[in-house]
């Protein structure tokens, strides 16, 4: 077979890419939905951390970084399933530890 023939044949897919896309700032925009696509390492300077992509309604592409409460919602969360996330705002435990409340929902 000539280099000819396969560059005819063959055709280029799109594999997705290696952006992030916007974070999502639960303090300025306090819900995000979408469709949960999946997550991905990433590599901070604080160690690795996960990060969960939604595709919001408009096909746009937001990240949600890892956090205790969201990873436990995402490790709960099939690909594919239409979820929601509203940010409650920061409280406190009956210890005094300060932590950020969410709401979880998935559309079953």
């Amino acid at each position: 077979m000539s280099d000819d023939f396969e560059e005819e044949v063959r055709k280029w897919v799109d594999a997705g890419t290696s952006n992030y896309g916007e974070t999502w700032d639960f303090k300025t925009q306090k819900t995000i939905e979408g469709v949960f696509k999946g997550s991905h390492v990433a590599k901070t300077k604080w160690g690795e951390k996960i990060v969960y992509d939604i595709e919001a309604p408009d096909h746009k592409t937001m990240s949600v970084w890892e956090k205790a409460q969201i990873k436990r919602f995402f490790n709960e969360t099939e690909v594919g399933t239409e979820v929601k996330i509203t940010f409650l705002g920061r409280e406190t435990t009956e210890n005094g530890q300060p932590f950020n409340n969410f709401k979880f929902q998935r559309k079953v």
